[in-house]
């Protein structure tokens, strides 16, 4: 049964990777609309939403205890060592990185206008993986509050799925393969749902998953995966300074 849910999963990354490249085509020319980011906003929202659903559902049916996907206080493992230290250190320097962009985007004009040109820089110089990730973008204050939603749900549904449902699945699965193995898998996953970033977005967010999957084995929960998820993703909305201003 569990080898059926597994290949259920895989038929999922393949939907989610080759829906996202047909979406992502559509939004790489430099004329994209302020209506057009915002759809793509509300489409990656839905589609998190309904995959969170679909999770909570199958594991209802399955009955599968929520605190087994992650949904439980955070509780460090005893022997989680330098692995979990490690861990929790990069992650502690991630966080002031891009709590530091954050408040210098807001405070600083001179910050805003340098990093408004650098963007504008790659994106005119860069191949796919930039210009797709610029389309993400949010330039004006309306695209930016769709944006913090959509940072939301993003990581709140996506470290249930893939921290939480995925690593549940992989362990009963393949119960004889180290947990760090399995971390890595799960985040090659990960990585797998954004193909549509090309090679290069792959293997960023896969190595940005191994780090969460690796934090969710150390603290037994995606207490705080989820935040850092949302934190990573929304930091994003201080790249461009707005069109308003």
């Amino acid at each position: 049964m569990m080898a059926v849910w597994l290949f259920m999963v895989l038929l999922y990354l393949l939907v989610t990777a080759y829906v996202g490249r047909r979406r992502m085509e559509r939004c790489q020319d430099a004329d994209i609309t302020e209506e057009r980011r915002i759809a793509q906003y509300r489409f990656s929202l839905l589609w998190n939403a309904g995959t969170l659903l679909a999770v909570f559902v199958w594991t209802g049916i399955a009955s599968i205890g929520w605190g087994e996907i992650g949904l439980r206080p955070v509780r460090f493992r005893p022997d989680g060592g330098i692995i979990l230290g490690a861990v929790l250190f990069l992650c502690v320097i991630l966080t002031a990185l891009f709590l530091y962009q954050m408040l210098a985007f807001q405070c600083s004009a001179r910050y805003r206008k340098s990093m408004t040109a650098l963007m504008t820089q790659k994106r005119n110089a860069g191949g796919l993986y930039e210009r797709t990730v610029d389309s993400l973008i949010p330039r004006s204050r309306r695209e930016k509050r769709w944006f913090f939603f959509t940072s939301f749900a993003a990581g709140l549904c996506e470290e249930i799925v893939f921290r939480g449902f995925f690593l549940y699945l992989l362990g009963r699965v393949f119960p004889a393969v180290p947990e760090v193995v399995l971390a890595a898998a799960a985040g090659f996953m990960f990585g797998a749902a954004h193909f549509y970033q090309g090679a290069r977005g792959v293997l960023k967010t896969a190595l940005l998953g191994t780090l969460f999957g690796l934090l969710y084995l150390g603290t037994n929960s995606v207490v705080l995966c989820v935040p850092l998820h949302i934190l990573f993703d929304f930091s994003s909305a201080f790249l461009y300074e707005s069109e308003e201003e």
